[in-house]
């Protein structure tokens, strides 16, 4: 500024006077000597600063309260908010920090989610050693091909049934009927023979007597079922009735 510190000093004196001058309406203002004027301005200047002496200030009127307080409270006002603008700037970085420094153990529960997902692998392991169904396959196939092996020797026996039943029995009645016959014949030629003295052949008894055998062993086939048996004694009567059927002349 070109300024000097005492030309300084004297200008911010100056101002203040002013300013309490302005602010105190009825207070007159200190009155400056001409002596005093001219020793400030012939004072050379100096990097030292002099104190100046203080001119004592009249007491102020009881109406002046007002504009002192005025004043004070403005000061006050200005200090405050000289104070919020250092304050405050730290504050906030303060509180730039703490939400820096909070947000840093967020990822603490990450930690824990490993530890939440690792009961589902083990759950997952489990179903691996279930998988072979395949047995239940084999044995389904194996029971097929047995069912097969005991159907076959169901239809392999039907073929060879052999001979009805129903006609067996109705043909060994038929025998019955033809060995009573020839029994009622021989009988009557025995005793015409006995009556001369004499007796039957002995061919002849003989074939009558396995006459009756097989026709009974026929007929005890035919009852229990058993065909092919039945059939065996039936044709063995049936060559016993034709030899003696032609003995006695039929």
């Amino acid at each position: 500024r070109g300024l000097s510190p005492t030309a300084e000093i004297a200008t911010l004196a100056a101002g203040n006077a002013a300013a309490l001058a302005t602010a105190l309406p009825h207070v007159p203002p200190p009155a400056t000597s001409p002596s005093q004027v001219a020793t400030l301005a012939a004072t050379p200047a100096s990097p030292r600063v002099t104190a100046i002496p203080a001119t004592p200030m009249p007491p102020p009127q009881s109406g002046g309260h007002r504009g002192l307080y005025m004043t004070m409270g403005a000061l006050i006002v200005l200090a405050g908010l000289v104070a919020a603008g250092i304050y405050l700037p730290k504050k906030g970085n303060a509180d730039e920090r703490v939400p820096k420094a909070a947000s840093n153990p967020a990822p603490t529960p990450a930690l824990a989610e490993p530890a939440a997902t690792t009961p589902p692998v083990q759950e997952t392991a489990v179903p691996d050693n279930s998988a072979p169904p395949k047995p239940p396959v084999v044995l389904a196939g194996e029971a097929a091909k047995i069912q097969a092996h005991q159907d076959q020797p169901a239809t392999s026996a039907a073929p060879p049934s052999g001979p009805n039943l129903h006609e067996l029995e109705d043909e060994i009645d038929h025998l019955s009927a033809r060995a009573g016959a020839v029994n009622s014949g021989l009988d009557r030629l025995k005793q015409q023979q006995a009556a001369a003295g004499y007796g039957l052949r002995g061919d002849m008894a003989e074939r009558q007597e396995s006459m009756k055998i097989n026709l009974s062993r026929a007929q005890d086939a035919a009852e229990h079922g058993d065909a092919a048996k039945a059939k065996k004694y039936a044709d063995r009567t049936q060559a016993d009735l034709e030899a003696l059927e032609k003995f006695l002349g039929r």
